[in-house]
């Protein structure tokens, strides 16, 4: 490893053996440049997750998350979306199915924005403010996560095909994002 114009021997490879040893120092030598490693580490992970995955903005996500400066935006933009789930012209809880007066309505990331770090109209549904903050950023149930995606199916055949916001959905429920990140995030 070759950092600030030194040279660390990081681990002793045995090739016969097929075995790759580290020493305490060696481990030291790891500790004392865990920083850098971490950045490098989440840098490669980035490039090979953007090579399999469409999810937006990967890259910054990591960056943000390297430089402690995550910043959240504000969801307003996606209530013309949301606003086409309506029923008979009223707003619907997205938990408790009742209706939502104006204002109270909140709009919740259905994975835990805390996860992501990201604000996507496939995971993000009108509920109660009281419920939204009740639930945090706790995970939700597979019964929520299987409405999410029939949500998503009937938003998107709602939805004019002429957007950004259109194709971010389409491709969303065509890859499975929503069971796929549920699924990865709950372990």
């Amino acid at each position: 490893m070759n950092l600030n114009r030194n040279t660390y021997e990081i681990y002793e490879l045995d090739r016969n053996q097929g075995k790759v040893f580290l020493t305490k120092e060696n481990l030291l030598t790891l500790k004392e440049h865990s920083d850098f490693l971490f950045t490098v580490i989440n840098y490669r992970w980035t490039q090979m997750l953007e090579g399999f995955n469409y999810s937006p903005r990967i890259s910054r996500k990591v960056r943000a998350i390297d430089e402690n400066n995550i910043k959240r935006s504000s969801l307003k933009k996606f209530h013309k979306h949301l606003d086409l789930m309506l029923v008979d012209g009223k707003r619907k809880c997205f938990y408790c199915d009742e209706e939502i007066s104006e204002n109270d309505i909140s709009v919740d990331h259905v994975i835990p924005w805390s996860y992501m770090f990201s604000d996507d109209l496939w995971n993000l549904v009108y509920c109660h403010k009281g419920e939204n903050s009740e639930k945090s950023n706790r995970l939700p149930a597979e019964e929520d996560i299987k409405r999410l995606e029939e949500r998503n199916i009937i938003l998107l055949s709602r939805m004019e095909n002429k957007s950004k916001d259109y194709d971010h959905l389409q491709i969303a429920v065509e890859k499975d994002y929503v069971k796929k990140f549920w699924i990865s995030f709950k372990g």
